[in-house]
């Protein structure tokens, strides 16, 4: 009796819960998304696969992020590596003026950015490429934590994929006696034999 109350009282499975791991402007909802549809893929049979699960999606949004930081980084340095460039192309002083100009995104400023190095045989990626050396130590300290966010999720997925073939092979150590217990006929009617004894 006290095992089936307690069977009767012990809630119902749920998903973990708790707060979103995100930043400030983040999209909880796309976050949500996320969880709906690897949910979807995964469909965890119990609490440690939906453990799992939460861990894969956080991992999953945390690589996701940081390929963003790194994109948002090298944007918002790219005066850097334009810096460089005028300078060589049009002296410091005009190099540094323009450069201000164009990071606050001043129309014309951003026109003569654009012909001062199509004239010099170079585009916004010579830019890119110039923040980038500028930033590399930076950018290679995003990619070390972008790999070992990956490495995480990775070896949360093997987790799953072991438990669930362990689980599977011990189903499967279990089934002959499952089928043996499944497939005895019984006689419904007393004082009959079973089919097939003797």
């Amino acid at each position: 009796m006290a095992i089936a109350r307690n069977m009767e009282t012990s809630p119902q499975r749920q998903p973990r819960s708790g707060s979103r791991p995100l930043l400030a402007g983040e999209d909880a909802a796309a976050r949500d998304a996320l969880l709906g549809r690897v949910s979807d893929v995964v469909t965890p049979a119990d609490v440690l696969e939906e453990i799992w699960l939460q861990d894969v999606v956080d991992l999953s949004w945390e690589v996701a992020r940081l390929r963003r930081l790194k994109a948002d980084f090298l944007n918002s340095s790219a005066h850097r590596g334009l810096r460089k460039r005028l300078d060589g192309l049009l002296g410091r002083k005009e190099g540094r003026d323009l450069t201000a100009q164009w990071a606050a995104r001043n129309p014309d400023a951003v026109e003569l950015v654009a012909s001062s190095l199509a004239a010099a045989g170079m585009t916004m990626d010579t830019v890119v490429a110039q923040t980038l050396v500028a930033a590399i130590k930076d950018v290679e300290q995003i990619d070390r934590l972008t790999a070992a966010a990956e490495l995480r999720r990775n070896r949360v997925l093997r987790e799953i994929a072991d438990y669930r073939s362990a689980f599977a092979a011990h189903l499967r150590g279990a089934t002959p006696g499952i089928e043996d217990a499944a497939f005895k006929v019984i006689s419904s009617r007393p004082g009959l034999p079973a089919e097939g004894s003797a």
